[in-house]
C-alpha cells in the first residue's frame, strides 16, 4: 500500500507519475475514469502498468512514438468504453496501434489518413458500437468491406471526409460495407459530397437517425425509406436540391428539409408544420412551376411532353413514347391513344384500360408482374405502382403504398378488411378488393 503525505494513493495518483500520462480522472470510486495521454513522452513502462488498471475512457494526442515501443499490453485493458485518437503534425497511425483498442466501445478518431492497413484495424474493433471519423482523409481506391465486420455497430458518423485536404475530392457516395450493417441506428455523414440517397438505405431496418446535412444532393427521395420502422429523425437540409415527396414513417417525430426543396407533402405530419410544400394529391393536376412532371410535381403545359426522367420538353427523348414519353403528364408524339381490346399492350398494340398495367410482356393487368415498374411495368402504356407497401396503415395512389397482403386498400386510402374496404372504389392496385362489387 503506498502513501503520499499520510493519504492512500488512489488509481490516478499513481497513474500520474508514469511518463507520457497528461492528465488522470478519477471515479467516484477511486478507480479511473479517464486519462489524457502524450504520445511522444510515453514508454514502455508507462504502457505496461497501464494495462494492469481498469479504464473507462483514454485521449490520445498523437505525434510520434518512441522506437520500438511494444503497444499490445494497451488490449489487455478491461471495461474500456472509449478512445479518442487525435493525430497532432502526422498522417498515419502507427501499424497495429487501433487493433489493440478491441474492447473500446466507443471509437473516434480525428485528422487520420485512412489507408488499407487502418481500415483492416478498424475492423478488428468488433465490440465497437459507435465508431466516429472527423475530419480524416482517405485514399480513392479503399476497400471497405472489411468493415462490414462491425456487427455490433450502433452508430456511425462520417464528417468532413476530405481526400488529401481538396474539397473536389471528397466522399461522394456512401460505402457499400453501410449497407451491410443491420444493427445501425444511426447513420451521420455531413459535409462531404454525397450526391445521391440510395435505395439501399431502406435494408437498415434498425436505423432511427438519418442524417446527410451539408452534402451536394440533388436526387429524389427514395420512397422505399418509408419502409423503415423505426426512423425518428432525418437531416436533409444544406444540399443542392432534394425531391420528391416528404417521408411519412410512423415514428418520425424532426424532418429537417430545406423550403426551397423540390418536395411535396406526402402525408400531414407535426414535423412539416413549419414548411409550405403542397400536398402530393394536388399536385399531378395541377401544370409544373419547375420543369419537372410526374411523381407529384404536376403536369407539363400544353404542347409538352415529359420525359422517362419527370422533364417537361419537346425533343425526341422527351416526347417518344418508345423513350419512356409519360402520357398521362403531358403530350407524347405517338401517344398510345387507342386502348387495348384484347387484353394485349405496349407498341403496336395501344395502351391498358384505365385502373390497369401493361406488363414487361406487353399484357395487361393489375397483379405485381404486370404492376411493380422494378420487374418491368410499362408506364406509357399504364399505370405502374413501386413495392412499397404501407407501415401505418394509409395506401392508394395519393400515399404511394400498397396494403399487406390479403388486406384490400379503400378509396380514401385506408388499408383494411370488409366492406367498407373491399367494396365500391377499392383501389385494386394496391391491395385485395371484391372483384365484383368494384
Amino acid at each position: 500500500m503506498v502513501f503520499a503525505n499520510g493519504k492512500k494513493l488512489n488509481a490516478c495518483d499513481k497513474i500520474l507519475k508514469l511518463r507520457g500520462i497528461e492528465s488522470c480522472t478519477p471515479g467516484v470510486d477511486g478507480s479511473v475514469e479517464k486519462i489524457y495521454i502524450i504520445s511522444s513522452k510515453l514508454n514502455q513502462n508507462s504502457i505496461d502498468k497501464l494495462s494492469k488498471y481498469d479504464i473507462k475512457d483514454i485521449s490520445v494526442r498523437v505525434t510520434t512514438f518512441a522506437k520500438n515501443l511494444n503497444l499490445e499490453p494497451i488490449g489487455n485493458i478491461t471495461n474500456l468504453s472509449s478512445i479518442d485518437l487525435r493525430l497532432d503534425g502526422i498522417e498515419e497511425a502507427p501499424e497495429n496501434f487501433i487493433k489493440y483498442f478491441k474492447n473500446a466501445r466507443y471509437v473516434y478518431l480525428y485528422y487520420l489518413v485512412l489507408n488499407q492497413k487502418t481500415i483492416e484495424e478498424i475492423s478488428a474493433l468488433t465490440e465497437t458500437k459507435k465508431l466516429s471519423f472527423n475530419k480524416c482523409t482517405f485514399e480513392q481506391t479503399l476497400d471497405y468491406s472489411p468493415l462490414k465486420k462491425l456487427t455490433k455497430l450502433e452508430v456511425l458518423e462520417m464528417d468532413e471526409y476530405l481526400l488529401q485536404n481538396k474539397k473536389e475530392n471528397v466522399i461522394a457516395e456512401i460505402p457499400e460495407f453501410v449497407f451491410e450493417l443491420k444493427s445501425l441506428k444511426e447513420l451521420i455523414v455531413t459535409s462531404s459530397d454525397i450526391r445521391k440517397i440510395p435505395e439501399k438505405l431502406s435494408n437498415l431496418k434498425n436505423l432511427e437517425v438519418l442524417d446527410l446535412n451539408d452534402n451536394d444532393i440533388d436526387d429524389v427521395i427514395p420512397e422505399s425509406l418509408n419502409t423503415l420502422p423505426e426512423l425518428r429523425e432525418i437531416d436533409f437540409t444544406d444540399n443542392i436540391n432534394v425531391k420528391g415527396k416528404t417521408l411519412t414513417n410512423p415514428k418520425l417525430t424532426s424532418c429537417k428539409y430545406d423550403s426551397a426543396f423540390t418536395l411535396c407533402e406526402a402525408k400531414e405530419m407535426e414535423c412539416l408544420k413549419e414548411f409550405n410544400f403542397k400536398k402530393c394529391s394536388d399536385l399531378n393536376d395541377h401544370y409544373t412551376t419547375n420543369g419537372q412532371c410526374g411523381n407529384g410535381n404536376g403536369k407539363c403545359k400544353p404542347g409538352y411532353c415529359c420525359s422517362k426522367d419527370g422533364w417537361c420538353g419537346k425533343t425526341e427523348s422527351h416526347c417518344s413514347v418508345r423513350k419512356g414519353c409519360q402520357y398521362q403528364f403531358g403530350t407524347c408524339n405517338d401517344e398510345p391513344n387507342q386502348e387495348s381490346k384484347n387484353g394485349r399492350c405496349g407498341e403496336g398494340f395501344g395502351k391498358c384500360p384505365k385502373g390497369q398495367c401493361c406488363g414487361k410482356d406487353g399484357y395487361c393487368g393489375v397483379t405485381d408482374k404486370h404492376c411493380l415498374s422494378n420487374l418491368g411495368c410499362q408506364s406509357e402504356f399504364g399505370d405502374c405502382h413501386s413495392n412499397n407497401l404501407s407501415v401505418d396503415g394509409r395506401c392508394g395512389v395519393e400515399n404511394g403504398a400498397r396494403c399487406p397482403e390479403g388486406q384490400c386498400c379503400s378509396k380514401h386510402g385506408w388499408c383494411g378488411k370488409g366492406s367498407n374496404y373491399c367494396d365500391a372504389g377499392c383501389q385494386l392496385l394496391y391491395g385485395d378488393c371484391n372483384k365484383s362489387k368494384v
